[in-house]
């Protein structure tokens, strides 16, 4: 198995996941420091093409961030759909490929959610060769990315930072830290973030999650992509950039959108975030 360093940043860039509502605002707002994330799936068959074009255009750093390729299923590697998914990314300046560390169907089944792990060498085997053979097909950095579990599955002999950080550790991939999730599960599971944080391996961190969500019936804090960054959310998230700055900041708003100033100052305020915790790090700074 690949035991590659994971690429370093040329510069920190911030940015929004792709929503179909706010394509045309995303677009009018793109600067130097600017980059995009958007799930492929939504792309396939011509979809949304002028989006696209207009990202590839402007030569705007891109995230491809899919769902449904399930590499935690045990099923073999989808290679079909891994094939359409990276075609929409070849049609961008597409700058990592990730994939949540979760199963979305099993033998053809969809599941419609992202559905947790179990956390043990069995299952941590399987997504590496998984990953081996993406990797063996991508020319840019591959991520995983730790979910919010609505359960955890009992008699896993890891934790899910060890977990991570064998998969991590084997394939020389990339981490998708998603601040908010591990906040979300800190709340729902009472643990520890900041012990969490400091458990995995920020070194190989490449793009940073944040959101907002809110409190279901049950009392479970959801990860819904709807609602503002939580403030201890952020403070997790300045703690994280302290020890690692990453690559990308995306914040992932897919649903009652307010207007897109009120967005921005989200932005604004990761970047003040990195600023305040690395005085120093230049966004124009070239680390070879």
């Amino acid at each position: 198995m690949s035991n590659k360093k994971p690429s370093q940043p040329a510069y920190h860039t911030f940015g929004y996941e792709w929503a179909h509502e706010l394509e045309f605002d995303i677009l009018d707002h793109l600067g130097s420091d600017s980059c995009v994330e958007l799930i492929p799936e939504n792309f396939t068959s011509g979809r949304f093409d002028t989006f696209l074009k207009a990202l590839e255009k402007m030569g705007t750093p891109v995230a491809v961030h899919g769902v449904l390729l399930s590499i935690g299923s045990m099923d073999e590697l989808n290679q079909k759909h891994l094939d359409a998914v990276l075609e929409v990314g070849k049609q961008v300046n597409m700058v990592n490929f990730s994939e949540h560390l979760s199963l979305t169907g099993v033998q053809d089944i969809a599941l419609d959610a992202l559905t947790p792990l179990a956390w043990n060498h069995e299952v941590a085997d399987v997504i590496c060769r998984k990953i081996d053979r993406i990797q063996s097909q991508i020319k840019v950095p591959f991520l995983i990315e730790n979910v919010s579990n609505r359960f955890v599955i009992p008699g896993s002999d890891l934790s899910e930072t060890a977990f991570i950080n064998t998969i991590l550790r084997k394939t020389g991939c990339g981490l998708l830290l998603d601040v908010t999730n591990v906040y979300t599960n800190s709340i729902n599971f009472k643990f520890d973030p900041y012990a969490w944080i400091d458990e995995i391996d920020l070194a190989r961190t490449e793009l940073i999650h944040l959101a907002g969500g809110f409190v279901d019936p049950d009392g479970f804090l959801m990860d819904s992509h709807d609602n503002s960054v939580a403030p201890e959310a952020w403070d997790l998230y300045r703690y994280a950039v302290s020890k690692a700055p990453p690559l990308m900041t995306i914040i992932e708003r897919t649903g009652n959108f307010p207007n897109f100033e009120a967005l921005n100052q989200e932005l604004d305020f990761a970047r003040g975030a990195v600023r305040e915790v690395h005085p120093d790090y230049s966004r124009l700074e070239v680390l070879a």
